[in-house]
């Protein structure tokens, strides 16, 4: 039985050899594989941000509560 590989992004047959972009395993065609590799570093800029906002919040967070506490709930032991 013959299979045919199409592209996850457009839907056109692919070689059954096109890499694969991103985690999940999704291949696209050579037209295709620059829009998903912008998508993916978009989202990596939006998860960068969000990370260094929460981890600024997490630092205010224990800086309140430090001085009513000897230990917070996720300090190391």
């Amino acid at each position: 039985m013959a299979v045919r590989n199409h592209c996850d992004g457009t839907g056109v047959e692919i070689p059954d050899d096109t890499p694969v972009t991103g985690m999940h395993g999704k291949q696209y065609s050579d037209d295709a594989r620059p829009i998903a590799e912008a998508y993916l570093r978009e989202l990596d800029e939006i998860h960068s941000e969000a990370a260094i906002a929460f981890q600024a919040k997490i630092i205010a967070l224990r800086d309140k509560f430090r001085p009513q506490l000897k230990e917070l709930p996720d300090d190391p032991s």
